[in-house]
């Protein structure tokens, strides 16, 4: 699934498992963007806070594109497995440094 930040829009942090996603300028984003099987799209004007991430794809950052990465807490140490057991209802221990529960943030 593909997933468009779009402008004017503020969500908190945005993470797919498999499609990309765009930020468009304009929009704004809090935490980080991570695309664990596709690629970051970061347009012209476009903010965010965190970091831009695409494990086995690319990120494509354009040059006014502002990407502070100042919000490392928001999808650290995140792995494929992790998400796809908890997506499919194997429940990890909150012990789990790896853990992340898959959630919706934002609008």
């Amino acid at each position: 699934m593909d997933v468009v930040v779009r402008a004017g829009a503020t969500v908190k942090a945005v993470m797919v498992i498999r499609g990309s996603v765009t930020v468009e300028s304009g929009a704004r984003v809090e935490g980080n963007v991570v695309a664990l099987k596709g690629d970051v799209h970061v347009a012209d004007g476009a903010i965010l806070k965190g970091r831009a991430s695409a494990l086995s794809g690319r990120v494509h950052a354009a040059s006014g594109a502002r990407i502070l990465g100042e919000k490392p807490e928001l999808f650290t140490r995140v792995h494929e497995e992790d998400v796809l057991r908890a997506l499919w209802g194997h429940i990890l221990s909150d012990k789990d440094p790896g853990y992340c529960e898959p959630r919706i943030i934002g609008d």
